[in-house]
C-alpha cells in the first residue's frame, strides 16, 4: 500500500493515527443507521446489548475494552496478516477484505450487526496495514482503538 493517503497516515504518530481510526470506526457505520433493524440470525447467541445489560459497568469495560479487543485483534487482524500477507504473500486489499469478513463472521448477531462489524473490520484491518512494518505496534494500535471503541459503546448503552 503506497498510495498518498496511506503514506500520510504512516507519517502520523500512533496517538494521532489511533484517533483517526477511532473516528473512522464510528463514521463508516453512519449510513447504516438509517436502515431498519435486520432480524437476528437463526441460532445466533444473544447480541452484545443483551450481554452488556447483564453485566456491571466495570465488568463490561474490563471484558469489552481489554479482553475482547486483544483476542479479536489477534484472531481477526494479526492472524490473517501473518497467514495471508506474510506466509502466502497475498495483496493487502485481499488481506483487508478477508480480515473484515472474518471480523463480521465473528459478530453474527443480526445482518445489520454483521454489516456494522464488516465496516469496522475494514477500518481495523486497514489500520493494521498502516503499521504492518512493525507488527507489535500494529497489534497494540488496533487493540487499543478497538478497546476505546468498545468502551465508548459500553458507556453510551
Amino acid at each position: 500500500m503506497n498510495d498518498r493517503f496511506s503514506t500520510w497516515l504512516r507519517s502520523m504518530s500512533n496517538v494521532r493515527l489511533g484517533a483517526v481510526l477511532l473516528f473512522a470506526s464510528f463514521a463508516v457505520n453512519a449510513p447504516l443507521v438509517f436502515f431498519a433493524e435486520l432480524p437476528p440470525i437463526s441460532g445466533a447467541d444473544a447480541g452484545p446489548n443483551e450481554m452488556m445489560q447483564s453485566m456491571s459497568i466495570g465488568t463490561r469495560l474490563f471484558y469489552g475494552s481489554i479482553v475482547v479487543p486483544l483476542f479479536e485483534t489477534a484472531l481477526f487482524q494479526l492472524g490473517p496478516v501473518l497467514l495471508l500477507r506474510r506466509l502466502l504473500r497475498v495483496r493487502w486489499a485481499l488481506v483487508i477484505l478477508a480480515s473484515a469478513t472474518l471480523f463480521a463472521a465473528g459478530h453474527m448477531y443480526s445482518g445489520q450487526y454483521m454489516a456494522f462489524a464488516f465496516l469496522v473490520g475494514l477500518v481495523f484491518a486497514y489500520g493494521f496495514s498502516i503499521r504492518d512494518d512493525q507488527v507489535d505496534r500494529a497489534f497494540v494500535l488496533v487493540a487499543v482503538v478497538h478497546g476505546l471503541r468498545n468502551a465508548v459503546v459500553s458507556l453510551i448503552f
